[in-house]
């Protein structure tokens, strides 16, 4: 059976049930909230995954340290401790994702709920979904910036890179 994802109006009142396949449609009408979660090490570096070429959306680009869906009748915490686990074989709390905001992402129907989690992983000993991932890495802010105002970063609205990359230096306390 296919994925169900609850589905928003442009300011993020609840419309009703869809499959995954009529939000991911080019024109659906109606918005979805995938969550986002960057994960930084107390050296303030972050982890980026490369999607594996195998994914049908966006495959060999960079992306969000974990990223996915959020299934009907889940909530955001929820998707994050699920998406944690199943990309990167990690099990956090709720407790330990802070949520950093919400952002409207036009061209593929998406209310991003974007989440921090202070984590220090060793990620020469990580396990990672080889379905959904080729690689990740750790990168300081200046790495960072440079992949994510670039082609190899996934295509995510300017305004997302500008607000994102403002709220993480923010919450580093970096001037």
């Amino acid at each position: 059976m296919e994925e169900l994802l609850d589905t928003y109006d442009k300011f993020g009142n609840f419309v009703g049930v869809q499959t995954k396949s009529f939000c991911h449609s080019s024109n659906p009408g109606v918005y979805y909230k995938p969550v986002w979660i960057w994960i930084v090490n107390d050296k303030n570096e972050i982890l980026l995954q490369k999607r594996a070429k195998t994914k049908k959306y966006f495959p060999d680009k960079w992306d969000h340290s974990v990223g996915g869906h959020t299934k009907s009748g889940e909530t955001s915490l929820d998707a994050c401790v699920r998406e944690t686990l199943e990309e990167l074989g990690l099990d956090f709390d709720k407790s330990t994702f802070k949520f950093v905001g919400e952002f409207l992402e036009q061209i593929y129907w998406h209310i991003g709920q974007v989440y921090l989690l202070r984590a220090n992983i060793d990620i020469s000993k990580l396990w990672f979904n080889t379905d959904e991932i080729s690689e990740i890495r750790w990168l300081n802010l200046d790495e960072f910036e440079k992949v994510l105002f670039s082609d190899d970063f996934g295509p995510f609205e300017n305004e997302y890179r500008i607000w994102v990359f403002g709220k993480l230096k923010d919450l580093l306390n970096i001037k």
